[in-house]
């Protein structure tokens, strides 16, 4: 297979971050949550002034939503990156025309591009959807050949999706 575009990387604590914002982005979770917070700890403020003795546990609450809210795709990104295999090690994707191969130190294989079911991008990575919650993770600053402006529009061609722009952190 002739490569038009090869990346060599490996998976780190951002790309897992990116990965969880990107899953999260647009069903609200993560301004219904804080929210909730400021909600709470509003509540408890007026339980302060009322001198009432459950307003230390509403303050706690109000700060715990609050603190989960502002961080849960950087907490969902580390969770997630602590369960990866860290033996894979580097990984080699291959972009050619009519396939794609990924190869790594556990694993290796090849599909076709209509394999892929969502495409998504963020400020430095491309998603490759290949099932719900699975993607493969393609850095942009790690192409070896081809240029990543370029990617998005091969990939695009190929599949017949359209890149979904989500905004990182």
């Amino acid at each position: 297979m002739e490569a038009k575009f090869e990346v060599h990387c490996t998976v780190t604590k951002e790309a897992c971050r990116a990965l969880n914002e990107a899953q999260l982005s647009g069903k609200g979770f993560k301004y219904v949550v804080p929210v909730c917070g400021v909600i709470i700890l509003l509540s408890s403020a007026v339980l302060w002034y009322a001198q009432r003795e459950e307003a230390w546990l509403f303050t706690v609450f109000g700060l715990f939503f609050l603190l989960i809210g502002l961080f849960w795709g950087r907490i969902l990104g580390w969770m997630t990156w602590r369960r990866m295999n860290h033996a894979v090690g580097e990984t080699v994707c291959v972009f050619g025309d009519e396939t794609f191969a990924i190869r790594n130190k556990l694993e290796s294989g090849e599909s076709k591009y209509p394999a892929l079911i969502k495409l998504v991008e963020t400020d430095g990575y491309f998603l490759l959807y290949v099932q719900k919650g699975a993607a493969y993770i393609v850095p942009k600053s790690a192409f070896t050949v081809g240029d990543p402006a370029q990617f998005a529009a091969f990939i695009e061609e190929k599949t017949g999706l359209k890149f979904r722009r989500v905004r990182s952190r």
